[in-house]
């Protein structure tokens, strides 16, 4: 748990690891390092990596579920507690097994299961993903109203998803800033508030 914990640090430090990809799963990175959020942030990059853990021990244990495992691009990423799961897998049932999964790892507060019944993306599409998610970054830096500290982007086939703990302006900052992003189909944002949590999805 040490070594896993330095290894979490040290990408911290280095201020936003890229997304991984093992196995067929996505570890989606940091934004940019806030020394007043470390602490959260490392909880949330440890619940990733530990649903991730899970995935792949359900699919040794349960025979049935290797197949779907192996066919899946599953990208995984966390805000505060908040666990949100995208890209594809084979069957319904599979996308209920993995948000049973995630919910069964230590401190997830909420699963927000987006995954698709569908083949997986191309990696070419994979590639335009991440590099959307680069050009999203880049346009929060420009807003004034947007801190990209508190705002973690990811993109999915063209679907652009936003997490992070935003003032109202803030949100409305950050949503419209991607949506100007060309290739962005849509924006999905997953925001904490003052008081709530509302997903939303913006054409």
């Amino acid at each position: 748990m040490k070594k896993l914990l330095g290894i979490l640090l040290s990408c911290l430090l280095l201020q936003g690891c890229g997304a991984a990809v093992v196995s067929g799963i996505a570890l989606a990175g940091f934004a940019a390092y806030d020394r007043n959020n470390i602490d959260a942030r490392l909880q949330d990059q440890t619940i990733i990596y530990q649903a991730y853990g899970s995935i792949k021990d359900n699919a040794a244990e349960v025979p049935t579920s290797t197949a779907p495992y192996r066919d899946s691009h599953i990208v995984l990423t966390a805000f505060h507690g908040n666990v949100l799961v995208v890209g594809q897998v084979p069957t319904k049932e599979y996308r209920n097994t993995i948000t049973a999964v995630i919910n069964d790892t230590d401190d997830v507060l909420n699963v927000y299961n987006q995954l698709n019944v569908a083949q997986p993306t191309k990696k070419s599409i994979q590639a335009k993903d991440s590099w959307t998610t680069t050009a999203v970054k880049s346009a929060f830096i420009s807003d004034e109203e947007v801190q990209s500290a508190d705002v973690k982007v990811l993109t999915e086939n063209g679907v652009v998803y936003l997490m992070g703990y935003v003032s109202p302006a803030q949100a409305d900052g950050a949503t419209n800033a991607a949506r100007r992003v060309k290739g962005v189909k849509k924006v999905v944002t997953l925001f904490d508030y003052t008081e709530d949590t509302t997903l939303q999805t913006t054409a």
